[in-house]
């Protein structure tokens, strides 16, 4: 298949079928698979993303609610609201309000019309209820408009929709110096392999300067003979040749020797007949740099055979060798290599595992250091292969295998040999060939493995298989488990191959479990997940590829069947695959499979893709110049590196972006765009959306950050979340997107209303994390009304211990106020995952993360609302209990969907250690009442661990010299900026009066006069600490000289006593007419202004609000809640906790007024 012409071209397959059989039979198998998903058929094209569902545990809690949804449409003038149930259905939506602009419904289809969330390009299935859609979930969640726009289904682009498809089949498309020089010419761009044919050819010949090794021909008058000159090239140009066809058949070549008659197909031979043992030639290791020559000696091979990763048999090694100058540096051993293995005792996917070693050198010096040095040996390079090729046809004849370097850790490696690498090491193996082919065929179970009644066994093995049977997951088998399964396997086929859901089936497609068979069975399982699940797994599904021993496989056909029907997973695998490239060792297999997908999903997807790359490349020029441009040009080198962009979107007229096939950008607005004063400098992009019903499409676009580990990390935390929700436990989480568009660069959602912790404890100055009102004050400051601030707190509270799980389970480290964000509806969230599974930041020797997650006193001052403990800290902790034990009920699947991830090259995610954090912090054998208790103790150690706020607090330092000089401060308890414009020029202000305050601090507020021009009298009210705030602001932005003297903070005795108030109220009202009558910049800036703006406190009545006292009935003296469980004959009883006790003097006064009464 030719490439396109466009900048951003794919190559796909230009393949020989008499190279490569099994790319051949791929391509076949596309053919096959494309035909049954034609692209007239409406379904699985429709050319546009449909909206996602939500799963049924998560449809059926939403069933009961009103849904208000808006509807916009050029058919009437003004939007319609309608306020229907969760039940209700789109098509029925849009029969309604069909109803209020067409007066004809007799020949209304509804079918024709289609509903589209405003701001994004994606439709709402007509059969769906309203319950069932993620967006409209999303929008109850938080509050938001639920805004539609109503459309002709005729009218509605389906640009994406694949058209007539296109065959894959593309254009396949005698003087002795001399002589050796020559061949040395030809097997040097033969990949500079020297067989022992053309070895023992060149023997032939007298010695050359070029040539001095190995054994020559001494009697050169042999040559003389004219015959016998002839024959020797006659030799050579045969090994020639044979050389030319082993390079072709090794590396795919667009070039090959005259083909030869193919004849009759081989016969035959069933592999469980065959009784040789393996076995096979290892001649020698070619391309040998010269290097090694110079650094290592005793070079020998080890052999293994593996069958998913355990090996079957002791492994064989050869002799040591040294390295030969031939033609070419080469290790010669042309030794057989023997198995105590038979064929017929050979797993179908068994595979042959070499690997080369040698021994360093001595350093230079005398015999005595040389003795004393003790020289370990390295592994310099491995190549693992299958036995059996996807025709399940034992490999014979000469083969040339590509060495991989070794590298320290490393899970899956590639059954491809290493050709990506042009100076790999190649080594030589001859394979036993033979007048007919071995071919594996699978036996019946009933000829390997009788079946026989569960019930026939003793009463002991029963119990231990149904034990080891109820398991959720291989991870919790011991290898005695596994030696009983595989005794007792006849007994407990009925038992142990029940259907499985797609979860538990997810870690039957590790590297553990290569059986095609068996792998075949697991995606089956997968086969009924929804599109919305699946887009769930997609990243372990597409790493799970490396575990396939061909290139076809039931996963291959499962992903590129589901990408075929849905837009949405096409997208999201074509940059998985497209990331994945990047990996050395399976970039072949990726690229075959990324050629296949851009075969499958039509023409305008390919187009799309390629409008993609060409944006993500143009950005990624654009985050390098702002990045090496200094601190302060970075903001007019974006603007103008952004003229890129501008000038992308001229070209085409829309792009739809990487992070969300749904979001569509038709421009950049450049004067919206900034960066982030961080390490990598992230870009603050603005684009304008296609749907002038929504808003500009704000996302952050990184390039120097592996955003693959922030991918992983969100998307667990995505899939805790869902199950919390499925088992009604809504943790209140904010769920983003972050997607990697390659190594070292990728995009994140933004998300709106929201600032980072350290945003708002520097409100109250650089040690605003040492304080405990900074949260509250700002959730207050954005909540004015009394319901707005409860709604606000249960948020908190609930994404507060929502976070706290989900970032002790995975082990998120380096944790600091910058990279933990609250919004002002109260959802706390984190972002930047860099660190995790426990891979603390140091200083030094120090851990910089001392505490098990970040829960500070701030936190749980706003959830007690105060400094002192309340029952509402009681429900957090059961809260954050309930959710943590529902998490570890799915342990496997966590360490599943993990384990899949080993190879995927993420540093702090390589080896087994790895999941054993997070198998410990699951605690999966505890019960529940143990698991409580001790996630409780997490929390009292979190609270009180002082190493969290000083982090917060060195942070705050660290982030000073970021700080720009333009940026104006604020003032923490107000909303937003007011000026003099604005809200009118005040003329005089005056406080009148003192009033004790309703707050937690029991102080008094002053009631100051706000006189402005042509405006009614206003009162505020404002406390002493406030307006020393507000003095404080005003000191960074003005000189000392230019300020009034502010009253002293100290007072001798109570600080909070009337006295105090009354002296305090002069004082102040000097400050403020000195402030009034200062120089206009001072008296007439915007902090002045904001600060005697109104607030809605102000305008509440009355200044004293309490809850009535609540004396003790005589009954209720408080609550304990306890955990009972009986287990193994014993009665446990766990305190969990105690609230509301009734002091012991309270109680008895209580009982002498009772039995006074009695």
């Amino acid at each position: 298949m030719g490439s396109r012409a466009s900048g951003f071209s794919y190559e796909l397959f230009q393949v020989s079928q008499e190279r490569d059989e099994e790319v051949a039979a791929f391509c076949h198998m596309l053919d096959v698979l494309r035909s049954a998903y034609p692209h007239s058929d409406r379904s699985k094209n429709a050319g546009f993303v449909w909206s996602p569902s939500v799963g049924h545990d998560e449809l059926h809690q939403a069933l009961g609610v009103s849904v208000k949804v808006t509807i916009i449409s050029e058919h009437f003038r003004e939007p319609l609201t309608f306020t229907c149930d969760g039940s209700t259905t789109v098509d029925l939506l849009i029969y309604q309000t069909l109803c209020y602009a067409q007066d004809d419904l007799d020949h209304l289809n509804v079918d024709d019309y289609l509903l589209k969330v405003c701001g994004q390009e994606e439709f709402l299935p007509n059969s769906q209820s309203l319950a069932g859609l993620e967006i409209v979930q999303q929008c109850l969640k938080f509050d938001w408009d639920i805004r539609l726009f109503l459309t002709k289904r005729s009218g509605v682009n389906t640009e994406l929709a694949r058209t007539t498809c296109f065959s894959l089949k593309g254009e396949l498309p005698l003087h002795v110096e001399r002589l050796v020089q020559s061949v040395k010419a030809l097997c040097s761009s033969l990949a500079a392999v020297e067989t022992p044919e053309v070895t023992a050819a060149l023997n032939q010949l007298p010695a050359c300067p070029c040539r001095l090794q190995p054994k020559v021909l001494k009697d050169a008058s042999v040559l003389a003979v004219r015959q016998n000159r002839e024959k020797v090239v006659e030799k050579l140009t045969a090994t020639i040749l044979d050389l030319v066809e082993l390079y072709c058949s090794t590396f795919n070549a667009n070039f090959h020797t005259t083909a030869q008659s193919r004849g009759c197909t081989a016969p035959v031979q069933e592999a469980g007949l065959v009784t040789n043992v393996l076995s096979f030639n290892v001649y020698a290791a070619h391309r040998i740099p010269i290097t090694w020559a110079a650094s290592y000696e005793g070079f020998f091979l080890s052999c293994s055979l593996t069958h998913g990763g355990a090996e079957l048999c002791a492994p064989q090694n050869t002799s040591k060798q040294a390295v030969s100058k031939y033609l070419f540096h080469l290790v010669v051993w042309d030794q057989r290599v023997c198995f105590p293995v038979q064929i017929n005792q050979l797993p179908r996917e068994s595979q042959l595992t070499v690997t080369l070693y040698a021994t360093p050198l001595p350093p230079p010096g005398g015999a005595e250091e040389k003795g004393k040095q003790r020289r370990s040996i390295e592994a310099l390079g491995w190549v693992t292969m299958p036995l059996f090729n996807f025709r399940h046809v034992l490999t014979c004849g000469r083969k040339l295998l590509g060495l991989w370097p070794s590298t320290p850790g490393g899970n899956a490696r590639t059954s491809s040999p290493n050709f990506s690498q042009p100076d790999s090491v190649i080594l030589q193996v001859d394979f036993p060939t033979s007048s007919f082919e071995v071919c594996f065929s699978t036996p019946a179970p009933a000829d390997f493995c009788p079946q026989y009644e569960f019930k026939k066994l003793d009463t002991i093995s029963q119990m231990q298989l149904q034990d080891v049977l109820h398991k959720k997951a291989f991870f919790w088998l011991t290898t005695d488990n596994k030696r009983l399964l595989w005794e007792k396997k006849a007994f407990c086929q009925e038992e142990s191959w029940a259907c499985l859901s797609h979860m538990d089936a997810l870690g039957l497609l590790h590297a553990s479990f290569p059986d095609q068979e068996l792998r075949r069975t697991a995606v089956q399982w997968m086969d009924s997940i929804s599109d919305p699940e699946l887009l769930d797994f997609l990243p372990q599904l597409v790493q799970a590829v490396k575990y396939e021993c061909y290139l076809d496989s039931s996963l291959v056909r499962f992903l590129l069947r589901r990408a075929i029907g849905d837009v949405r997973i096409a997208h999201y695998l074509f940059w998985l695959l497209k990331d994945n490239l990047q990996d050395s060792q399976f970039s072949a297999r990726y690229q075959h499979l990324l050629a296949a997908l851009l075969c499958c999903v039509g023409r305008s997807l390919r187009e799309q893709f390629d409008r993609q790359c060409w944006l993500v490349s143009i950005l990624t020029k654009v985050a390098q110049k702002v990045r090496d441009a200094t601190a302060s040009s970075r903001q007019g080198v974006l603007r103008e590196a952004l003229e890129e962009v501008k000038k992308f979107f001229h070209l085409n007229s829309s792009c739809r972006l990487p992070l969300n096939p749904a979001m569509v950008a038709t421009g950049i607005k450049i004067q919206s765009c900034s960066f982030y004063n961080s390490n990598a400098v992230p870009l603050k992009l603005s684009f304008q959306n296609l749907d002038p019903h929504g808003d500009n499409v704000n996302v952050i676009f990184k390039s120097g950050d592996d955003l693959r580990q922030d991918m992983l990390t969100l998307q667990i935390i995505r899939i805790m979340n869902k199950i919390w929700i499925q088992e009604g436990l809504d943790m209140k989480m904010v769920i983003f997107k972050c997607f990697s568009t390659g190594r070292g660069r990728g995009m994140v959602e933004m998300i709106p209303q929201a600032d980072t912790l350290r945003k708002i404890q520097v409100e109250h100055g650089v040690t605003g994390s040492f304080k405990d009102r900074t949260l509250a004050d700002w959730l207050q400051k954005h909540n004015p009304t009394e319901e707005q601030y409860d709604k606000a707190v249960e948020n908190f509270i609930y994404s507060c211990a929502g976070c706290c799980v989900a970032t002790y389970i995975l082990g998120i480290c380096d944790r600091h106020n910058d990279n933990i964000m609250l919004k002002t509806s109260g959802h706390m969230f984190h972002i930047d995952f860099g660190k995790f599974l426990g891979h603390a930041q140091m200083f030094g020797n120090i851990k910089r993360d001392r505490a098990p997650f970040v829960f500070t006193s701030d936190m749980a001052f706003v959830i007690n609302g105060g400094d002192k403990p309340s029952s509402r800290f009681h429900d957090f902790v059961d809260l954050c209990c309930e959710a943590y034990n529902l998490i570890r009920k799915h342990a496997h699947l966590f360490l599943n969907l993990l384990g899949l991830m080993l190879s995927c090259g993420i540093p702090e995610l390589s080896d087994l250690d790895d999941l054993k954090y997070v198998y410990d912090a699951l605690r999966p054998h505890e019960t529940e009442a143990d698991a409580t208790m001790y996630f409780t103790r997490l929390i009292e150690s979190s609270l009180g661990s002082v190493a969290t706020k000083l982090n917060f607090f060195i942070h705050n330092l660290s982030q000073m010299k970021f700080a720009s000089s333009e940026e104006c401060p604020t003032l923490s308890f107000a909303p937003r900026v007011h000026t003099a414009k604005s809200d009118g020029v005040i003329r005089g202000l005056y406080i009148c009066s003192h009033i004790r305050t309703s707050n937690t601090s029991k102080g008094y507020a002053y009631v100051v006069k706000v006189e402005r021009d042509g405006q009614e009298v206003q009162l505020v009210q404002r406390t002493f600490e406030e307006f020393y705030e507000l003095h404080c602001k005003l000191r960074l932005v003005f000189p000392s000289s230019k300020l009034p003297s502010f009253p002293s903070r100290f007072v001798i005795g109570r600080s909070r006593s009337e006295a105090t108030a009354d002296r305090r109220k002069d004082e102040l009202n000097g400050y403020v007419w000195h402030l009034i009558h200062a120089a206009p910049e001072v008296a007439q800036c915007d902090l002045v202004y904001t600060f005697f703006h109104p607030l809605p406190r102000d305008e509440r009545a009355g200044t004293t609000s309490s809850k009535p006292a609540g004396g003790t009935s005589g009954k209720e003296l408080g609550e304990v809640k306890l955990s009972i469980s009986f287990k193994n004959e014993k009665l446990f009883i766990m305190v969990m906790h105690i609230r509301k006790l009734v002091s012991l003097s309270m109680c008895l006064c209580c009982r002498h007024k009772h039995l006074k009464r009695a």
